[in-house]
């Protein structure tokens, strides 16, 4: 009885935390698209990247028939935080600045581009020519340990 019930604690939690993972997921998407819609917000987002020395000067458009874009885009977007709330506070975005200008937000960001970026070093990996089934198996092992 008492492992059933840790069971289904555990689940709980495991479902709470893709909640709000795939909440801020989509709400990064909504950014980065609105900022990629246009061509002007694209030349006005990379003017203002520019004016504050960023190390880049755009971001990535995020594709849902890709999922390896998902972590390029975060970590570009982690990159360019400050000018992105920046561009949105003179766009008058008030809503979007809000949401990712909170720490919380922002750690869950960190986060996100984090475990991507394991993923798509893992996916390059297997990718490898004259890979084996031995070899594969070991990356994996070596990842999940």
């Amino acid at each position: 009885m008492e492992r059933t019930a840790l069971f289904i604690e555990k689940r709980w939690q495991q479902e709470q935390c893709h909640n709000h993972l795939s909440k801020h997921l989509i709400l990064l998407f909504k950014v980065v698209n609105y900022m990629k819609a246009s061509a002007l917000n694209t030349r006005l987002f990379r003017k203002l990247c520019q004016d504050m020395d960023a190390e880049y000067d755009s971001l990535l458009f995020h594709s849902s028939v890709r999922w390896l874009s998902k972590g390029n885009m975060l970590i570009l977007l982690a990159c360019l935080l400050p000018q992105v709330i920046e561009f949105l506070k003179i766009q008058h975005k008030q809503e979007l600045k809000t949401n990712i200008s909170d720490v919380i937000f922002q750690n869950r960001l960190a986060f996100l581009a984090d475990t991507y970026s394991h993923l798509n070093e893992l996916n390059r990996k297997l990718q490898d020519v004259g890979a084996n089934i031995l070899g594969l198996r070991d990356k994996i092992a070596a990842f999940i340990a």
